[in-house]
């Protein structure tokens, strides 16, 4: 059964699209991704599955639709601020 989440990337994201637009704009070869404001991260782990070796970073204040990642490998979880946020990026998406 789809959620609220799913229904809001159904409807208002291209979360693959994105992950390979981002990619071809960088200057570089980045690796790892940060999400902020990522909600249910759809960016972060179309990033970690497009990609072989990537990571992201995922940070949002709201805690239950971060829940959606705790299973994705390569995806760190921040919930918090992402004006706190820490962790290293190559990129960030919000």
């Amino acid at each position: 059964m789809l959620d609220k989440y799913d229904l809001y990337e159904l409807c208002a994201q291209a979360p693959a699209r994105d992950a390979r637009f981002l990619r071809a704009i960088h200057a570089g070869s980045p690796r790892v991704l940060g999400e902020d404001f990522s909600g249910g991260g759809a960016i972060a782990r179309q990033w970690v599955a497009l990609f072989p070796g990537a990571r992201a970073v995922a940070v949002d204040l709201d805690p239950e639709p971060l829940e959606r990642l705790k299973k994705t490998k390569g995806i760190t979880i921040v919930c918090d601020d992402v004006r706190n946020a820490a962790n290293k990026a190559d990129l960030i998406a919000d």
